[in-house]
């Protein structure tokens, strides 16, 4: 296994020492082959990285994205705290408007690759790293978001079974139990201001996928590049250390879709 991920961009390699080890114990190792392979792939394939940008374009409203590879070490933290709330809001607009791009997303969100401007949103994004979920993967996920944030309980758990993160046959006190971790992970932002720690990241991911690896579930392949993304969305909002409205955001993004 090690040898596989040694294979993987030194970018991913990085970012996969803050995942939780749990979540590679309910991943297939044929998974993992196949995953870091595309993953390689993808990441060297320059058609592929202009053709989902040029969609993301046109799913962006209110950000600036860019294709130039630059460094932005440390400009979200040096930001007006008056002007930091606006930056997560826009940085977690481009998190979820990411799922709906049908061509695929870029994986690197992380703090050195968001410059910042001189009006709102003050971010402007250098993408990289082009990665295709597999599309009923991504619709599960946006399905995902949509229904908790919309409060269709029904909607949610349909979610949960087409992710395989429950099982039809469980009793309901333990469906409960992932949903509340679930909600937990969300940073229980149904109500109120969400401040975004990779603190709150360890320790709500941890719970989730020990729980998953303690009831025998075994999870799709996309998980592990969903998960290295929201690793880069925690540690470029953990920078900015703000609450933001996750509601609004998600109103705004996935909830009108």
């Amino acid at each position: 296994m090690s040898t596989v991920l040694k294979m993987l961009p030194p970018t991913l390699r990085q970012l996969l020492e803050y995942v939780s080890p749990a979540t590679l114990k309910i991943i297939s190792i044929r998974e993992i082959l196949a995953l870091s392979k595309s993953l390689i792939q993808n990441s060297r394939d320059k058609s592929l990285a202009q053709e989902i940008f040029a969609e993301l374009q046109t799913i962006v409203n209110n950000s600036v994205i860019s294709q130039q590879d630059e460094s932005n070490q440390g400009e979200l933290k040096e930001l007006p705290d008056d002007r930091k709330e606006a930056a997560g809001e826009a940085i977690l607009e481009l998190y979820f408007q990411q799922f709906l791009n049908t061509k695929g997303f870029f994986i690197d969100l992380r703090p050195k690759k968001i410059g910042t401007t001189a009006s709102a949103p003050f971010i402007q994004w250098h993408v990289s790293l082009p990665f295709v979920l597999d599309e009923e993967f991504r619709q599960s996920i946006v399905q995902l978001y949509q229904s908790f944030y919309g409060q269709q309980d029904d909607e949610f758990e349909d979610a949960l079974l087409n992710l395989n993160l429950i099982e039809k046959n469980w009793q309901q006190e333990r469906k409960d139990q992932l949903k509340g971790l679930l909600i937990d992970h969300f940073g229980s932002s149904l109500e109120g201001k969400v401040t975004f720690t990779m603190d709150m990241f360890y320790t709500s991911s941890h719970n989730l996928f020990s729980f998953l690896k303690d009831n025998g579930v075994e999870v799709d392949r996309n998980f592990l590049v969903f998960g290295i993304y929201l690793v880069c969305l925690y540690l470029a909002l953990d920078e900015l250390q703000v609450g933001i409205d996750v509601q609004k955001v998600v109103a705004n993004t996935l909830l009108d879709k």
